[in-house]
């Protein structure tokens, strides 16, 4: 065999070698640069429920849907004043537990500071230390002059008076409270649907 033609041969293999490595390392690089960018955007889901929160509560319904969702919200707070008179008023443990698990189950978190409406000057305490007030006391708790006081991306935020009444003594208080308005998705056999939820937030 020729040597020139062998040696030729050669070259030529050793360049598609190369050729081969530079190509396949080149596809290596493109993929790990796509995996990298597919893990760092978020998914649609997280997006699309975002977007959701975000937009304004009065533009994300009618009116008279944003209106209902609006005295619900108020009334969220009347109940919790209720239940509050119900805590004061109830001698037995067993059913002030009852009362305390109730209202808890009406805020969006358990760990927030609130005013201590118990007290001569109002001040902030942990919502827990407020109803072990509640619980020792026999006042008697009702809001009127409810007015929406502007609103934030997940919330209402509402002003009402709030009368306290302990035997003869009796004080108004004007107070301004959030209430959580963020939508939750629920299951009701093979269906999910989003539902709207309402929860007191600090006051």
């Amino acid at each position: 065999m020729d040597p020139n033609y062998t040696a030729l041969n050669r070259k030529w293999t050793l360049t598609a070698c190369l050729f081969l490595v530079f190509t396949v390392s080149l596809l290596a690089q493109s993929t790990s640069n796509s995996v990298k960018k597919e893990l760092t955007q978020p998914n649609d889901e997280s997006a699309n429920e975002k977007s959701v929160v975000k937009a304004s509560i009065k533009a994300a319904f009618p009116v008279a849907v944003y209106e209902a969702y609006q005295n619900q919200a108020q009334q969220k707070i009347v109940d919790f004043y209720a239940y509050l008179t119900a805590l004061a008023q109830a001698k037995d443990g067993a059913e002030q537990e009852e009362i305390k698990k109730a209202i808890l189950l009406d805020f969006a978190l358990t760990q927030l500071e609130v005013l201590d409406i118990t007290a001569t000057k109002p001040k902030n305490i942990p919502l827990l230390d407020l109803l072990n007030k509640v619980r020792q006391t026999s006042t008697t708790f009702s809001c009127t002059n409810f007015k929406e006081e502007g609103m934030g991306e997940t919330y209402f935020n509402i002003s009402y008076d709030l009368t306290t009444q302990h035997n003869a003594n009796q004080t108004t208080t004007r107070i301004t409270q959030k209430v959580q308005f963020t939508p939750k998705t629920k299951s009701f056999g093979t269906t999910q649907k989003t539902i709207w939820e309402l929860k007191l937030l600090a006051f």
